[in-house]
């Protein structure tokens, strides 16, 4: 494994496969570890919804790794995530449910969200605000891994690349929606399925 300098870090010199090690051997992908080895984890999303989009694209109604709407679920990097074997939305997807739904910010068993709405049918998928993993870094050499912004923000995955150093994402808060995000692929965060 190749040792993370800040240098490396800041300028964004990091392989996924290295970052993935260097947080493995920090104990901080344990759980994600044991879902790549756990085939059982993948039946947790077997309930979709049906917004009666253009695309006929099916929601899952939780995301990966749990059975409830509200419940945040691991967070992942880009590539960790593109390793799930499961179908992650595009961008064009998470496009075309902003534009067919209505999002209202809201609170479900606790935990706020955005909840989108369908202006077809009326049926709807709640997002957590899960928060996402920055990892800044403590000193030289020593990546800090903190969840930041849980409960006000969440930012979902898609399988659409933009770059070697980033991609798209669905970011909201409060306000605001935005499906198109470009982040680094070294963040984590949420993932939601789709069929």
């Amino acid at each position: 494994m190749k040792k993370i300098t800040a240098f490396d870090w800041i300028n964004n010199n990091i392989k996924s496969e290295d970052l993935f090690e260097h947080r493995s051997n920090l104990g901080l992908n344990k759980r994600v570890q044991k879902k790549y080895q756990d085939i059982d984890a993948i039946e947790n999303i077997s309930e979709y919804v049906d917004l009666g989009l253009p695309s006929r694209t099916l929601w899952c109604k939780h995301n990966y790794g749990v059975e409830k709407e509200y419940e945040f679920g691991e967070l992942y990097t880009f590539d960790d995530a593109q390793k799930l074997d499961i179908k992650l939305p595009t961008k064009d997807d998470f496009i075309e449910l902003d534009k067919y739904c209505d999002h209202e910010w809201t609170e479900m068993n606790g935990v706020n969200g955005m909840l989108f709405t369908s202006k077809s049918n009326n049926k709807s998928v709640f997002f957590p605000a899960a928060g996402y993993y920055y990892s800044g870094i403590l000193q030289p050499g020593i990546l800090q891994h903190t969840i930041q912004n849980r409960g006000s923000h969440g930012a979902f995955w898609t399988s659409s690349l933009y770059s070697s150093t980033k991609s798209y994402n669905m970011y909201f808060y409060n306000s605001e929606v935005c499906p198109k995000d470009l982040d680094s692929r070294f963040y984590s965060f949420s993932v939601r399925a789709v069929q």
